[in-house]
This record gives C-alpha cells, structure tokens and sequence, in this order.
C-alpha cells in the first residue's frame, strides 16, 4: 500500500465540517492559535476523506486558519462517522455533549431537542449526562436512577420524552435553585439532589416551595454528599415534612429499592 501524499493549502473553504462530528469548540481553537502564535507547529496533519469532509483537524484547521497559516492535509477515501468517533476518542475524548451534537448534527430530532435542553444557559449547573437522564423516555428505565443515559446516548438510542418535558424541565429548574440557594453558585447540581427530586415531584402532593423554605444550608450539604439518592430523597421528605400539620408525604424504601408513596 503507498503512502498518502501529504498536501498543502491555503484555501480553507475547501473543506468541510462534517455534519456527524461534534461543534467546534472555539474556546479550543482559540487555544490552539494561541500555541501557533507562539512558534508551535501541528505535527499531525488534517484528514480529510474523498468528500472534503474533515474527518479529523476540525479545530486545527480553524485554529491555522485564524492565524493565517497552510494547512497541510491527506486525504483518505471511504473514511466517515466511525472514523470521526475512533479519531477524535483517542486524542482528545468525546464529552457526552460532544456525542449529543454529533447525532443532532444529522438531524435526529431527539438529540436536537436534548441539545436545546443542554445548551439553556442556566443548565450550565447540571451536566448533559443528568439533564439526559431526565428527559428520557420512560421506555429506557422506570427508575432514573437505573437509566444508563451515557450509554443510549452514545449508541444512538436516547428517545426524548417529549410528553413528560415540561415536567422534566420543572424538575431541573427546582434542583438549581435548590442547590444555588444552598451553596456555592459556582459548583454544579450533584446527582442525589437532581434524582431526589425528580422522584419527589412524581408525587402530585408535593410543594416544592415548602421544601426550599425549610431547607437549611448545613442540611443540604449533607444529603448533597449521599451515595443514595433513595436516602437523600427520605431525608428531604423528612425536612419537608418538620413541623408541618397538614399535607405531610410518607414515604419509604420499597422491596425493589423505589422510593414509594403511601
């Protein structure tokens, strides 16, 4: 087998981003040109297949391209989706957004709608893994805990569940303010607190409201560090319920490991 002939250009509208990788990362170009501004060269080439489609060098690309330096480049036909994926794992690892774009990218309208849910600027406190999780079909998991969102997302196989959204959306939107009234705004929602209460607001009883005002700072840090987000959702039913006389909610530990309602 012969070689690839190494090319170069100047012309960088010849080539095209592939609409099955992930979205350029411009923080990452900006880095990349930062380091070619200062002497450093790409050793790696950009791969390109028969298409002009750039299957690996997206952000080089760009990054030589805001600098106005060639590109040097190979070509080699019959490369696609697997390897965009291959390439870009063993250099720089895929997010699990950088999955989520990858398949909206192509036009799969439950990524695309997942991609809007991820890209909301407030949701930049609760990780696409969690927000996935949320906005599962109930097909995936009768439980979220149980729901393997990395996994549907990366085989192509997340369903978004379009007629439970606006539930969904409560769910997250009540697990940040929780988590922003209650410790630093800076640090992420954590996983006990977002599945507690999603599991809470399954119940049509539940006043989120109540439990925001009886939470208290040091109480939350501590179910924030639970490993059982059942345990953290039984000590937030056990603060909601302090002192209150009326509309108390009992729940427990079922034989299936579910939180349940009495």
């Amino acid at each position: 087998m012969k070689p690839y002939t190494l090319l170069k250009t100047t012309n960088y509208n010849m080539f095209k981003l592939a609409e099955y990788n992930r979205d350029v990362d411009l923080q990452h170009v900006r880095q990349l040109a930062k380091e070619l501004k200062n002497g450093n060269k790409f050793i790696q080439p950009v791969i390109i297949n028969e298409k002009m489609e750039i299957i690996d060098g997206q952000h080089r690309l760009k990054a030589l391209q805001e600098v106005g330096q060639p590109v040097w480049y190979i070509i080699e036909p019959g490369t696609g989706k697997e390897d965009v994926i291959s390439m870009n794992n063993v250099q720089r690892g895929w997010s699990i957004k950088n999955w989520i774009e990858s398949f909206a990218n192509t036009g799969n309208p439950d990524y695309r709608a997942l991609l809007q849910e991820v890209n909301k600027q407030r949701r930049l406190a609760v990780s696409p893994n969690m927000i996935a999780k949320v906005f599962a079909s109930p097909y995936l998991s009768p439980s979220l805990g149980r729901i393997d969102s990395a996994k549907a997302i990366k085989t192509g196989e997340f369903k978004f569940d379009y007629e439970n959204a606006s539930h969904a959306e409560k769910v997250i939107e009540d697990a940040i303010s929780l988590t922003i009234a209650n410790q630093d705004s800076s640090k992420p929602v954590v996983r006990p607190i977002l599945e507690s209460v999603w599991m809470l607001e399954s119940n049509p009883n539940f006043d989120f409201k109540c439990l925001y005002k009886k939470m208290a700072k040091d109480k939350f840090e501590s179910i924030a560090k639970t490993s059982s987000s059942i345990e953290a959702a039984l000590s937030l039913v056990e603060i909601y319920n302090y002192r209150k006389r009326k509309g108390q909610i009992l729940a427990y530990k079922d034989a299936h490991g579910h939180l349940a309602f009495e």
